[in-house]
């Protein structure tokens, strides 16, 4: 009698495999595979719909875009990013320009859009203030006036310059309030216009609405 094997179970990066015996017998490609920085992939026949974005990028006060860059889209699906548009820059009217066409399907309408630079010479990914949304033939800026893309910042930001990006958050809330210092109620900063920051303690918790 012949010994009989159990099947197993193989996934690689190739797919999805049904061994026995030793035996290859099924095989299927998986539907998405998780893409590193600097390799991303749109594969624009998964989709039924796009829009098109014309950007110019600037971080640090400088405008980028060199050859090997990217500006990258995604989509926010389920809890995760999901790539739907990528591009190199182009030269249009003496500084690098962005043409970048966004995929999506009617499920995306509306859906806030997750733009990130990535400079190829330093291997780094900035997350950029977009403020826009997946809408179907949409077309976001032109070559002559292309859409500004600024990076938010860090912690290394001057007070004045705190910059909070709405399209990374699904929920809101509002605090009406009054500030005390020193026993004075105050919203300056005072005559000399210098900017300062105090730490105080406020209690609450997070409720959307």
């Amino acid at each position: 009698m012949m010994r009989l094997l159990l099947a197993r179970l193989r996934c690689s990066s190739l797919g999805l495999a049904l061994v026995w015996g030793g035996i290859l017998v099924l095989g299927c490609p998986l539907i998405a595979q998780a893409q590193s920085d600097g390799a991303w992939v749109v594969t624009p026949a998964r989709f039924e719909q796009s829009m098109s974005m014309t950007a110019a990028v600037t971080i640090e006060g400088a405008a980028r875009g060199a050859g090997a860059d990217q500006l990258v889209a995604f989509v926010r699906v389920d809890d995760t990013l999901e790539v739907r548009g990528v591009v190199t820059p182009q030269q249009a009217g003496g500084r690098p320009v962005f043409f970048l066409t966004i995929y999506g399907n009617a499920t995306d309408e509306g859906r806030a859009l997750v733009l990130k630079y990535y400079d190829a010479s330093e291997a780094q990914t900035t997350r950029l203030s977009a403020g826009a949304s997946f809408s179907a033939d949409a077309v976001l800026g032109s070559p002559g006036e292309p859409l500004l893309l600024v990076a938010p910042g860090g912690g290394s930001q001057d007070p004045l310059d705190w910059v909070v990006d709405p399209a990374a958050f699904d929920q809101s809330m509002t605090v009406t309030g009054a500030l005390r210092l020193d026993g004075q109620i105050t919203s300056s900063t005072g005559a000399s216009g210098g900017s300062s920051v105090r730490r105080r303690s406020v209690r609450g918790s997070f409720r959307r609405g």
